[in-house]
């Protein structure tokens, strides 16, 4: 179907929200057992299938977390141009991304959902790769605790032979 079709009739269902909503009851009503039986089956192919729907759920995950990297400032690390998707996540500039883990589990893809879903909200989100991230919590820790503890952790280690 093209385009100007599927635009047409999601404005027909707009407006025949209503009359949509009363005939699915209606339909479910009288094909109850029919619907169960189809999704019995969905669920049955699904556990005979890890594989496929692992693979689906790997595929959708990859795509989603490209959507979500090119709106919050595109595919490269913002510190070290890294572009392999493997490497990026998503940082909280200056801290405070265990708000959001702790709002409701949101790790990952559940994040990336999350994101979408509310249309990306406007966070202090940055793109990076997980060096980049290291190193930027390793300098955010060194002057939190360089004052309470004095010991010079983040110093090169000598050989002492």
């Amino acid at each position: 179907m093209t385009k100007a079709g599927n635009r047409r009739r999601r404005e027909w269902y707009a407006r025949h929200r209503e009359h949509v909503k009363k005939y699915q009851a209606e339909y479910y009503a009288k094909h109850k057992e029919q619907i169960a039986q189809r999704a019995k089956a969905r669920m049955g192919w699904a556990k005979r299938n890890p594989h496929r729907v692992a693979f689906f759920n790997r595929r959708c995950g990859i795509k989603l977390k490209q959507e979500v990297l090119a709106h919050y400032g595109g595919c490269k690390c913002v510190i070290c141009k890294e572009s392999r998707l493997s490497c990026l996540s998503l940082d909280h500039i200056g801290g405070g991304g265990n708000k959001e883990r702790k709002m409701g589990k949101l790790v990952g893809t559940k994040f990336y959902h999350w994101l979408k879903k509310n249309n990306y909200p406007d966070l202090p989100l940055r793109v990076l790769c997980m060096n980049c991230q290291f190193i930027e919590r390793d300098e955010q820790l060194k002057h939190k605790y360089m004052d309470v503890h004095p010991i010079r952790l983040w110093q090169p280690i000598s050989n002492t032979k």
